[in-house]
C-alpha cells in the first residue's frame, strides 16, 4: 500500500501558511470594503479643487480609482497560499501513489523502496515543483490583468464618454484675452462653431477694457478680455490689464503658483462636429494642436491664450459627435 502521512508530515506547513493566507485576505478585504469610499472622497476633493477632468463622470472614475487601487497584491497573495494550503495533502497523496506504482513496475526494487532517499526526494521536489507552479500562474495572471496607472485607466474612460448636455465648461467664468485685432477670431469660434450667444461689455467692470462675453445654455460664461496693444509682445512700458482689475491675466500672489498654468476646458456635444472643427481650425484663434478626421468621435484644439510675465493660461475644445 502507498504510504501516506508517515515519517515526513506536511500538516505544520498547511498550518503555518494558513497564517499569512488570513492576513493577506484579511488585509485584502479591508482594502476592498474602504475602496469605493476613497475613490468617492478623492473624485469629490477634485471637483471642490476643480481639478477634476470634464471628460468623465464621477462613476467612470470611481470605476478607474477601483480598478488602479484595488488591492490586488494582497488578495492574490492571500489566494495563493490558500490554493497552495489545500492542495498540498492531495498532491502528497497523489504523489505517493505515483511513486507506489513506480515501486510496483519497477518489481519492487529497493532503489525505489517507500520511505527511503529515492522516495523522498521525489516527494519534496515534487511538492516544491507544484507550489512554484500555482505561484507562477498566480503571478502570471497578475501581471497580465493589471490595470496600469490611473492615467491609462482614465484614457479608456475617455474613449467611452460622452457628454450628457451640450455645453459642459471647468470654470463657472473663463477668463481669456485677446488683441482688438484678433477678437473676431474668438467670436467666430465661440458663436458661429459651438453656437454660444455672445455681447460685449464696454468699460468691463470700470476697468477702461471691453470684453466680449460669452454664453451657453446657463452653465457658465467665456469672458474674452480685449487689449488695445497692437504689439505682439507687450513689454512693461505698454498699456497692459492692472492686476487689480484683470487678477487672472497675472501671476499669482504665492511664489510657489507664480509658474503653475491655468487650463481651462470647454466640451460642446453638436452635430457636424468634423465639419465645425474644420472651420474653428481655419477661422479660429491660432491652436498649438488639433486633433480629429471625418471618422472622429471627438475632435479637440488646444489654444496657448496666454504666456507671458510667468503667467500660463491654455484652453482645450472638446467636440462630441451628438450620437456617438
Amino acid at each position: 500500500m502507498p504510504q501516506f502521512m508517515t515519517g515526513i508530515n506536511f500538516l505544520w506547513i498547511i498550518a503555518v501558511l494558513g497564517v499569512p493566507a488570513l492576513l493577506f485576505g484579511l488585509r485584502a478585504w479591508f482594502g476592498y470594503r474602504t475602496l469605493e469610499r476613497d475613490a468617492i472622497a478623492d473624485w469629490d476633493y477634485l471637483v471642490s479643487e476643480n481639478m477634476h477632468d470634464l471628460r468623465m463622470t464621477k462613476v467612470a472614475y470611481v470605476r478607474a480609482f477601483k480598478k488602479v487601487h484595488a488591492p490586488r497584491a494582497a488578495m492574490y497573495i492571500a489566494v495563493t497560499i490558500a490554493v497552495i494550503a489545500l492542495i498540498t495533502i492531495p498532491a502528497f497523496a497523489l504523489i505517493n501513489a505515483t511513486l507506489w506504482g513506480f515501486w510496483i513496475l519497477m518489481e519492487k526494487s529497493q532503489d525505489y523502496e517507500p520511505g527511503y532517499l529515492v522516495w523522498q526526494f521525489f516527494i519534496f521536489f515534487g511538492l516544491m515543483a507544484l507550489w512554484v507552479g500555482v505561484a507562477l500562474i498566480a503571478a502570471r495572471r497578475y501581471h497580465s490583468r493589471a490595470p496600469g496607472l490611473m492615467r491609462d485607466q482614465i484614457m479608456k474612460e475617455r474613449e467611452i464618454f460622452a457628454p450628457e448636455t451640450p455645453f459642459v465648461l471647468s470654470h463657472e467664468t473663463i477668463h481669456l484675452w485677446t488683441h482688438a485685432n484678433n477678437s473676431d477670431s474668438f467670436k467666430f469660434l465661440f458663436e458661429t462653431t459651438l453656437g454660444m450667444t455672445g455681447e460685449i461689455e464696454k468699460n468691463w467692470n470700470g476697468s477702461g477694457f471691453d470684453c466680449n462675453v460669452y454664453a451657453g445654455h446657463g452653465l457658465g460664461q467665456i469672458c474674452v478680455h480685449i487689449s488695445p496693444d497692437m504689439s505682439e509682445n507687450p513689454v512693461d512700458d505698454v498699456p497692459w490689464f492692472s492686476r487689480e482689475t484683470h487678477p487672472f491675466l497675472h501671476p499669482r500672489t504665492h511664489a510657489r503658483h507664480d509658474e503653475a498654468e491655468t487650463r481651462y476646458t470647454v466640451i460642446r456635444c453638436m452635430k457636424g462636429v468634423y465639419n465645425a472643427f474644420k472651420a474653428a481650425e481655419t477661422d479660429g484663434p491660432d491652436f498649438t494642436k488639433v486633433s480629429g478626421m471625418k471618422t472622429s468621435r471627438v475632435c479637440s484644439l488646444i489654444h496657448l491664450n496666454l504666456d507671458k510675465n510667468g503667467r500660463k493660461i491654455v484652453l482645450d475644445v472638446f467636440l462630441y459627435e451628438e450620437g456617438k
